[in-house]
């Protein structure tokens, strides 16, 4: 947690981060009302807040100016007299993992709750304080604010390990809002606390053991035919942010395949995704086409098993195609794919569905297909 990604662009400064169990995701997004720029340019680093900079910040108050210089290779903080340096430090893998990932679970993220007042004090007295991790509690929408029960309901969304919200707890008193997103399967919440100029998101991963890395948010869109050219054009056309639409209209290409660009340049760690405003913006990790297989190896497994001829199609339709996938002498799964879903007979698909992603057999059978449905 202690070193965090920044991000410069659109008059906006981003802080980015995980929590040790790298189950909380959480990012800072400082607006343009709140800095007060003198120059800036778009570009991406990582800094190691240690001591030093950990006790500056403890000693700001809310009436105190902050000045901020940042550039590709350090991060300086001065308050009044005091200057604190901190140079630019390498991220590990599973950052690398999870931030690649992070964007395209948020652009399948809608916004379900609005609390404020009396409401959103009410919310966070009430968390729970206990439990293992594996408590399991679910939000339900009431009258203008949000109830936490035990029981679910069709409207409820599933919150595991509730008690990791307590890092928030010390902020609400001072926010404007809460503001509740979840994805399709409402199992992944992301809560945003805003404020006068700011507003800090934090991601619950579906349990508090698994981190973020490997939700397969992108592998449908990653196995889909990818357009080289269409995602240069979308670097270079777009320096700061864009929503899809917006750019499907600038370059005449349809949404679909505008969406399926966009996913593979995230995965890529290129972009991000602010789903509050609905725009991607960019945020330049190391690593590119590296980075694509070092977080999707379900999609390179699958890549081999094209490869070395283990991927047989048996039907090819318009909206359903059937093939098999020969793991060994022994083994094989069957595959089918249709416009509104997909199955497998694979271990992995037995327990967990389409729930982190399609499995490896279903991603080659796409790829071998070269199939958009």
């Amino acid at each position: 947690m202690l070193d965090p990604l920044v991000t410069s662009g659109d008059g906006i400064l981003r802080f980015e981060g995980f929590s040790g169990c790298r189950s909380l995701y959480v990012r800072l997004d400082m607006l343009p009302e709140s800095v007060e720029i003198v120059h800036q340019s778009s570009g991406t680093t990582n800094v190691d807040f240690n001591q030093p900079m950990r006790a500056a910040l403890a000693r700001i108050r809310d009436s105190d100016a902050l000045s901020l210089a940042i550039d590709e290779n350090a991060f300086l903080l001065v308050h009044g007299a005091e200057a604190i340096l901190e140079h630019k430090v390498e991220l590990p893998l599973a950052w690398l993992r999870g931030l690649a990932s992070i964007p395209s679970i948020a652009s399948r993220c809608e916004v379900v709750a609005e609390v404020s007042g009396a409401p959103l004090l009410d919310l966070f007295r009430n968390l729970p304080r206990t439990g293992n991790g594996r408590d399991t509690h679910w939000l339900q929408p009431v009258g203008n604010g949000v109830r936490i029960a035990r029981t679910p309901s069709k409207e409820g969304i599933r919150l595991t390990g509730a008690k990791r919200l307590l890092a928030l707890q010390e902020l609400v008193p001072s926010a404007r809002k809460l503001s509740i997103a979840t994805n399709p399967a409402g199992d992944l919440t992301l809560w945003t606390i805003h404020f006068d100029g700011m507003r800090l998101t934090l991601a619950l991963s579906p349990e508090v053991w698994r981190g973020f890395s490997g939700e397969g948010s992108a592998l449908d869109d990653l196995s889909r035919v990818s357009n080289p050219d269409l995602e240069e054009s979308l670097l270079q056309q777009f320096e700061t942010g864009f929503d899809a639409e917006e750019a499907a209209i600038e370059l005449g290409v349809c949404l679909p395949e505008i969406r399926t660009a966009l996913a593979v340049l995230a995965s890529q760690g290129q972009l991000g995704f602010d789903h509050l405003d609905d725009r991607w913006f960019r945020r330049m990790l190391p690593g590119k086409q590296a980075l694509i297989r070092q977080s999707n190896p379900r999609l390179a497994k699958a890549e081999s098993w094209v490869t070395s001829g283990a991927v047989s199609i048996e039907s090819n339709l318009k909206d359903k195609v059937r093939g098999r996938v020969q793991i060994d002498a022994d083994t094989a799964h069957h595959v089918t794919i249709e416009s509104d879903g997909a199955r497998c007979t694979c271990f992995w698909f037995g327990k967990f569905g389409l729930s982190r992603g399609p499995c490896s057999h279903i991603l080659a059978l796409r790829l071998a297909a070269r199939i958009s449905l």
